[in-house]
């Protein structure tokens, strides 16, 4: 992401496919995000997603 310049909640391609911090519904919201480095938006994403992938997985064995 961060070498392909693909920043969540900044550039064109993250803003239409890409969460963002502080999109409704985010398991890690952060508040204040647009202060952060573009390396450590990216970073975020990554633990976004695997949280979701955790919580999906958590719900098929319940």
């Amino acid at each position: 992401m961060f070498e392909l310049n693909t920043i969540p909640g900044k550039t064109s391609l993250a803003l239409l496919y890409y969460l963002k911090p502080d999109d409704k519904g985010v398991f890690l919201p952060i508040k204040n995000w647009q202060k952060l480095h573009d390396y450590q938006l990216c970073y975020w994403y990554c633990l976004e997603i695997e949280k979701r992938k955790e919580w999906k997985f958590s719900r098929k064995k319940s």
